[in-house]
């Protein structure tokens, strides 16, 4: 709805606009506030436990691996030095840290779909669920898209570190430019059942068709989560759900979809 005492903003050519985008997803966010926290503090607790179990995997595996010594000089002068983190205890939590980072980034995706998922249902009038979520339907799809999109991000890290590391530059705006268009890939896999590819490509020509009305929301939508990050990381709670409900709008409004009071 409109905010008393102003009056409608033109709509632009597409028939989307940047402030009702935000009035509906700051009037969505209002009338689900409780699903809407709990749904952003079981994210975060969720993750708080997985970070936890890989720390207290990793001081198990240091306490059982042993340490690791070595004698050096010889005479007067010979010592021991010693580590805590013995061959077992270094294979061990190079095998932890590799679970864990293949656990985040599923878990990341999650979390992803969870989002899109959640605006997908408060745009079309239907209650947020437990399914909502935590649904890992199309997970395997969402990754796949999610390693196409993060190939420009993989390469600069891989040349950072040597004497192409002047080209990590190129890549790292690729990557910029690249993760800006295929925004939409979720929403397309979770609501028009689209392979990786083709969601990235529908996400592309849907951010081509409408790039001024959604660089702008980008752009804001940057601002708000930074805001709220900045608040001990507490804003999020707030900030996340009204960009995600957001973006939610304008995919709808943008491919002629209606959109639920």
């Amino acid at each position: 709805g409109q905010v008393p005492g102003q009056p409608p903003a033109a709509p632009g050519a597409n028939g989307f606009n940047l402030q009702e985008a935000f009035v509906y997803s700051w009037a969505k966010f209002t009338a689900n506030l409780g699903p809407l926290i709990l749904a952003m503090l079981i994210f975060f607790a969720v993750g708080v436990v997985i970070f936890g179990l890989y720390l207290g995997l990793s001081l198990l595996a240091v306490l059982v691996g042993g340490k690791s010594c070595t004698t050096i000089g010889g005479g007067y002068y010979t010592y021991e030095s010693c580590t805590t983190t013995g061959p077992v205890a270094t294979g061990l939590l190079i095998l932890i840290t590799l679970v864990f980072v293949v656990v985040m980034v599923a878990y990341a995706f999650i979390i992803q779909a969870g989002l899109a998922r959640v605006g997908l249902a408060l745009t079309a009038g239907n209650p947020i669920e437990a399914k909502t979520l935590f649904n890992k339907e199309r997970l395997g799809t969402i990754v796949v898209a999610g390693i196409l999109i993060a190939i420009p991000n993989i390469l600069g890290n891989l040349v950072s570190n040597t004497i192409l590391f002047v080209l990590s530059i190129v890549f790292y705006l690729a990557s910029i430019v690249v993760v800006f268009f295929s925004n939409y890939f979720v929403y397309y896999i979770v609501d028009k059942n689209m392979g990786s590819v083709d969601s990235i490509k529908a996400s592309w020509n849907f951010v081509t068709q409408n790039l001024a009305s959604l660089l702008a929301l980008y752009v804001l939508s940057l601002a708000i989560v930074f805001v709220g990050a900045l608040l001990c990381g507490v804003g999020l709670i707030v900030a996340v759900p009204i960009v995600v409900v957001a973006q939610a709008y304008a995919y709808r409004v943008l491919n002629n979809e209606p959109i639920a009071a």
